[in-house]
């Protein structure tokens, strides 16, 4: 996927840290931004899809429209390392393929750098077809106050699924620090949009 006239970049970073903010604002500043997030939603709508996991979770993952529950789905892979696996298998492949399309279709249109939004980019190992990653960083107590605001979840519940995540800070090009302004937040991603195109 590397090229001397296109960059595709991962953007990640554990819940809270802002990695959404750093998306969103590069897309108001004109750059293609997929969100990994829908992608996933999308898959779990695709009949074959719905069918090998209803075969491999039991029908009690549908809700009464034989659609795909994702909070039941959820649940059950949550703490089930063996299910989440499985879980995996059926779905990375897809988003990736998803993922690997929308890039060759921006660059085919033109686009020079393009970004892809992913919170388990490392575990979907997406870094294995993107040419930069930058990680956004953030204390975790800054990461638990805005999930609280936006999420409505417990101290102990945001706790949980922080430590279920992980960072990868060693295998990033890039870390953007979110712990001032949005504002400075800003300044940061234009940093790195300057940096990137020096590599063009």
């Amino acid at each position: 996927m590397s090229s001397s006239i296109h960059i595709s970049v991962g953007l990640t970073g554990l819940m809270g840290s802002g990695k959404s903010e750093v998306a969103n604002y590069l897309k108001r500043t004109g750059f293609p931004v997929l969100f990994m997030d829908p992608i996933g939603h999308d898959c779990l709508q695709d009949n074959e899809v719905v069918q090998t996991l209803v075969n491999s979770f039991g029908v009690k993952i549908l809700d009464e429209d034989n659609k795909i529950n994702r909070k039941k789905l959820s649940a059950i892979v949550f703490n089930d390392q063996k299910k989440l696996k499985r879980l995996n298998t059926i779905l990375h492949p897809m988003m990736n393929k998803k993922a690997k399309d929308w890039i060759k279709r921006q660059f085919q249109q033109g686009q020079k750098i393009v970004f892809i939004e992913a919170a388990i980019l490392f575990e979907m190992q997406m870094n294995k077809f993107l040419d930069y990653i930058v990680l956004i960083k953030a204390a975790e107590k800054d990461m638990i106050h805005r999930i609280m605001k936006r999420d409505h979840k417990s101290e102990v519940e945001i706790q949980q699924i922080l430590q279920t995540q992980k960072t990868n800070e060693d295998r990033v090009d890039y870390v953007i620090i979110n712990d001032s302004s949005l504002e400075e937040l800003y300044k940061n991603c234009d940093h790195l949009i300057n940096r990137l195109k020096l590599k063009l």
